[in-house]
Formats: structure tokens, sequence, C-alpha cells
């Protein structure tokens, strides 16, 4: 009998259920959000619903995560009912107000369409005190700045600037919103080989410190000249007022934008007063020098004079002087040589010209001095340095005709062999010689080479025949170059791993990964980002779960540093997993 009143009741809370109002309706967790806060819009449905449809969102709302989509059934004033839920979780990025347009949903043959929502975009609000606020509490704990060496400069002086991400609180996860593009600068990108997570005082707080990315910037243009923000988007838990089985706080992963300041740099112009005709826009500090390797030879041998630069500053952006000459000497354009290197400091290196001259004629020439003028910033002024004067004595050769002009030769892309005579001494004594005709027909010497072709012939086409054969499998031959890759781009992690260096080991697997993707994708390393990959994988016909899984790899690899240690067990893993995608990779490449 109980068990028949059980039935009855549970038919009648069905019918009850299907002759309910359907209520289908938009809402969100704040009506007013603060720019770079997260903000989370949820679509409500009091029944069983078929193809949801989510409207248009707003460009001012980055995506982050969603649809989750959640489905139960509750009794509720003895009527069961069923209540789906799809959420979306979304950064508010630009300022204004703006309107979420409906969704719709059928039910019963019916569409169903929600409420437009509005909601306020604010660039400063009030935040709340609750010390739970998952924004308070991350925005405290988590920032991003921007570092400058100078932020007063002169055009073409080098300016460092140095992104460094602080922390107090485990991350889980970064993806770049946005990297600065540093217009009106000449940029070079620092390399950072190691990620090295260090402590620093900031405003009487301690914060464990990362440096992001570092780029020499050499100004181009004069005025106040502002950098754009870097921005991300980082996944951090947070304690919830929740707590599990044993007592302890439950987290739940919340995404925040961390946007640097976007510092003012201003830039001055160079002096008018006081500048040399011989500038020709090198800004730093140099050393220049000449050098000759002969100051006296015969007619129509070769002499070189070597033009020297060393130093520190904007060394790409400028030619050195060219090299003056008698128009009697003959020419050529002079072999060109550079060396930079990029760090902190800024721009190191050196710069030459070496420049080959034939002289034709016999007699003394003069070569003059050469200046190099360079502006110094930190002395404020312009420094001339003058090379010394060469004198070249020419013995021999015919006396320079009269109204002989000058003579360029251009030897195009091949170098020059430098000989000292024309013609080289004739030998004496036994010269060995050996008489025309003597027998080599008929010889073994003669047969062999007779048939070595054949031989060869033979040899190529078994070795072609075995090659087509290895070749054939398509498959295996991918296979091959996937595990060649591999062990190129994985080694280096491969060593910090069998050396137990946890922190190097995610270190150099990251960078491994990067690395094939750069050489894969034909992208450089410093354009190379989470958007421009997937977007590229997927245009080239990867599957979007393997490139998502690829990301999702590197991810855990750059933030495995701000998480607790893990075994020597799951780095194996995650190494394998590595060669294991970039083997699926070369497969659908």
């Amino acid at each position: 009998m109980k068990k028949l009143l059980s039935i009855l009741v549970l038919l009648c809370a069905s019918v009850t259920m299907h002759a309910q109002t359907v209520n289908f309706r938009a809402s969100t967790d704040k009506k007013v959000v603060a720019k770079n806060e997260e903000l989370k819009i949820t679509f409500l449905l009091n029944s069983n619903g078929r193809e949801f449809r989510a409207p248009d969102f707003p460009s001012e709302l980055k995506l982050i995560s969603g649809p989750e989509v959640f489905s139960k059934q509750v009794l509720r004033n003895h009527s069961l009912e069923v209540q789906e839920s799809y959420t979306y979780r979304f950064i508010a990025k630009e300022e204004g107000q703006i309107v979420i347009p409906p969704a719709s949903i059928v039910v019963r043959a019916r569409t169903y369409t929600t409420q437009p929502l509005e909601i306020q975009i604010s660039g400063e609000i009030d935040r709340s005190k609750d010390p739970n606020d998952p924004y308070n509490i991350v925005s405290k704990n988590v920032f991003l700045r921007t570092e400058l060496s100078k932020t007063n400069v002169y055009l073409g002086e080098e300016i460092t600037a140095t992104y460094k991400l602080y922390f107090n609180m485990n991350i889980n996860g970064l993806e770049y919103e946005s990297v600065p593009s540093h217009d009106g600068f000449y940029q070079r990108y620092i390399d950072i080989e190691k990620q090295i997570r260090t402590r620093e005082n900031y405003k009487g707080q301690t914060y464990e410190v990362v440096v992001l990315k570092q780029v020499v910037l050499i100004p181009q243009k004069t005025g106040e000249l502002k950098l754009d923000p870097m921005e991300l988007n980082l996944s951090v838990p947070v304690p919830t007022k929740q707590v599990d089985f044993f007592g302890r706080r439950v987290t739940r992963d919340y995404t925040y934008s961390a946007v640097s300041q976007a510092p003012t740099i201003k830039v001055n112009a160079l002096p008018l007063e006081g500048r040399p005709k011989s500038f020709n826009g090198a800004v730093g500090q140099y050393t220049f020098s000449s050098s000759l390797n002969k100051t006296e030879v015969e007619a129509n041998q070769s002499v070189s004079v070597k033009l020297n630069l060393k130093g520190q500053g904007n060394l790409p952006l400028f030619d050195l002087p060219e090299l003056e000459m008698p128009p009697t000497i003959e020419a050529y354009d002079p072999k060109y040589n550079e060396s930079i290197s990029v760090s902190a400091a800024g721009l190191r290196g050196t710069k030459s010209n070496e420049y080959l001259l034939i002289p034709r004629y016999g007699g003394e020439y003069k070569i003059a001095p050469i200046q190099f003028t360079y502006f110094d910033p930190s002395a404020e002024e312009y420094k001339t340095i003058t090379t010394e004067d060469y004198t070249i004595k020419v013995t021999g050769g015919e006396p320079l005709p009269t109204g002989a002009q000058a003579s360029v030769a251009t030897p195009g892309k091949e170098e020059v062999e430098l000989l000292d005579k024309d013609i080289h001494f004739v030998k004496t004594g036994n010269p060995n010689l050996v008489k025309i005709n003597t027998g080599f027909f008929n010889t073994t010497k003669f047969y062999s080479l007779l048939v070595a072709p054949f031989l060869l012939f033979i040899v190529f086409i078994g070795v072609q025949k075995q090659m087509q054969v290895r070749n054939a499998d398509k498959s295996a031959v991918k296979n091959r170059n996937a595990a060649r890759l591999a062990k190129k781009h994985l080694s280096e992690a491969k060593k910090q791993l069998n050396a137990n260096n946890r922190e190097a080991f995610y270190e150099a697997l990251a960078k491994g990964l990067w690395g094939y993707l750069s050489d894969k994708l034909n992208i450089e390393k410093a354009k190379l980002n989470k958007d421009t990959t997937k977007d590229t994988l997927q245009k080239r016909g990867v599957e979007v779960s393997l490139s998502d899984d690829v990301l999702a790899l590197i991810d855990r690899c750059e933030f495995a540093r701000f998480a607790p240690d893990n075994s020597a067990t799951q780095q194996e893993g995650e190494y394998e997993k590595a060669v294991s995608l970039i083997g699926k990779l070369e497969k659908q490449l």
C-alpha cells in the first residue's frame, strides 16, 4: 500500500511539474562591475530545455570560461521542479554601459527568450570591504609592475623595461591578454634563459617575484611617449567560506586580470648647438679606431684598412663613416662585421668595415683621418674621435697617367683571395716530370676506374629502393621525425629531470615546447603567444583538443614554480606527455 501511495505522489508531482509555467531568465552576480574584474552571467530555466543558444556577447567582455551546464531536480511546494543553468565567466575590458542580448531555448516545441540584461562597467568602483571577496583577496596579493631604468632620456638613448609579476598566493595558470607593442621605440627583447623566483620588498611587504619579460627600448621620436600596459589573465585559487570533510577551507579558481601601469617616458631632442657635421645618429659611449696592415707595398699588391667601433648604445641604428681613398687606388666594397649582444645593461658590441685597396701606380698616397662623432647622454655632449692618417708608399709600377680618375671595383658576393705576387717564382731542380702516354692503358688501375661507375650505379639503385620501402610508411616516417624533434627540443628538460632539478626541469620543458612551436609554425618567439599559437594550429588542421592539451601542458610547466613541489613520477609523466604531444602534432601538421 505504501509503495502504491509513493508512486501516486510522484505521478502527481510529475503532472504538476509539466503544468508549471516555464521561466527562462538571465542573471548576473553584479550589476556594476569594475574594469578588469571578473563577471558571471547565468541563464536559468525551470524546466527541461533543448537547443540553447547563447547571445552575441558585447566586445567589452572577454570570455574566460563557459558555458558551465548544470541540471538538477528539486521538490518545491510539493512539486518536482527541474532547474537548468548555463553559466559564463567574463573579464570586463572596457568602461561603459553594455546590454546582454536575449538568449533562447526550446521547451516542448516552444521557443523562450530571456530579457536583455544591462550591466555598467566602471573604471573605478568602491569595492566591498568583505575580506572574503575574491577580488579583494587576489588584488592585494597578486599584481604586475613595469620597471624602467630611466624615464627622462634623449632621442636614441637606451631604456630597459622589465615586466615583473609579484605574488603571495599560488597561481594555477597564466595567459597573456596583451603584450606591449612599444610604438615609437626600437626594441630588442632580452632572452631570459631561466625565470628565477626571487623575494622583494615592495611598499613594506615582501613578495615572491618573477621577471616575465625584459626589453631594451630606444626611442625613435621626441615628446612624451606612453608605454602600453602588459595585461595577464591569472587563475588563482581563492579560499571560500566552505570547508571540506576534514575542516579545510575549500578553494575556487578565480580569474584575475593583472594590468601593469602605463608609464610615460619623456624623450628630449638632441641639442643642435655644437652638433658636428660628422654626427650621423650614434648615441651612447664608444671607442673608434683604424688600422693599416702595410705601409709599403709594390704596385698591384693589396693593402687593407680596417675601421673598428666598440661600445654601448644604439649600435644597430647608425652606419660607420666611410673611408676617403685617393682616386688612383682601386677599392673593393668593404667587408662588414657586426657582433651585438643585448642584456639588462643595454646593447653592447662591435662593428667594423675592412677595405681592400690595390694601388696600380707607383708613388706615395695619403689616407686622410676619419672622424666619428657620437652623443654621450651621460655627459650631455657630442664627442668626436679622429683616427690617425696613413701614408702608403707604392714601389714599382708605371707612373700615374695624366687625368687618371677614381676606380672602384665591385667583386660581388665572392670573397677576394689576396696574392702577394702576380707571377710566382719559377721552381728549379728536379721537377719530377712524367712522360705522357707511358702505359696507363691496360693496367689494373685503368680497368678499376672503368668498372667503378657501374658498381656505384648498382649500389645507388639498391639504396634508393631501400629508402623507398623505408619511406613508404608515412606514419613511420613522421614518427621518426617526431622522435628526433622531441629529442632536440626536450634534451635540456631530460637532463634536468635526471638531475632531479624541479624548477629547471619545468623551465626547460616549457622552453622546449615553445621552441618546437616557434620552429614548426615559423613564428618568432617574441611574437609567440597562446592565442597566436592556437589560431595557427587550427588553421593548419590540428584538432582543437590537441592544441588545448599542448597549451595546457605549457601552462602547467610555466607555473609549476608557483605551486607546491610535486613528485618525480609526476615530472616524468609531464615529460612523456610532451614527447607524445610533439609526436601527435607531427602527424597532423
